[in-house]
């Protein structure tokens, strides 16, 4: 906060990175097998191959945590720039959402997380064409 009581830039820093339980096996041994790409694995059949559901905990601090701040970054920087804009008394504001490279590339086994850091690019572009209205910025941060 600015000695005028003022918010001027955030950082929409959520980033967390755990097992991704989205494309895994989770079902019993079988005596019958397949190849599932190169693997020869359990054939999946009948009840006594339950699915769990996977842990979302990524989506829900690296997406959600996003949106929360992208939300509440966006409410304060209107509230203190007004509506009408941009004007030249509006204050300079900024969002920086920290994306990663997993927003360009391909992460094997990482389905979840790069999910995420892409729906961060989402964000981005989804603001960044409107936020100088209210004199903000939007950008993001992929450290490679």
């Amino acid at each position: 906060m600015t000695p005028s009581g003022t918010i001027d830039h955030v950082v929409a820093n959520a980033g967390i990175a755990i097992d991704d339980e989205v494309f895994s096996y989770d079902g019993t041994a079988s005596p019958s097998l397949v190849h599932l790409g190169h693997k020869l694995m359990p054939k999946p059949t009948g009840p006594e191959y339950p699915s769990k559901p996977p842990n979302l905990k990524t989506v829900e601090v690296n997406l959600h945590g996003a949106l929360y701040t992208t939300k509440l970054a966006m409410h304060t920087f209107i509230k203190q720039n007004g509506t009408d804009g941009p004007t030249p008394s509006q204050t300079d504001t900024s969002l920086t959402l920290i994306g990663s490279g997993a927003a360009f590339l391909d992460c094997p086994r990482g389905v979840q997380y790069q999910s995420t850091k892409w729906g961060a690019r989402g964000i981005m572009h989804g603001l960044r064409r409107t936020a100088h209205y209210h004199n903000s910025r939007v950008n993001m941060i992929s450290p490679w």
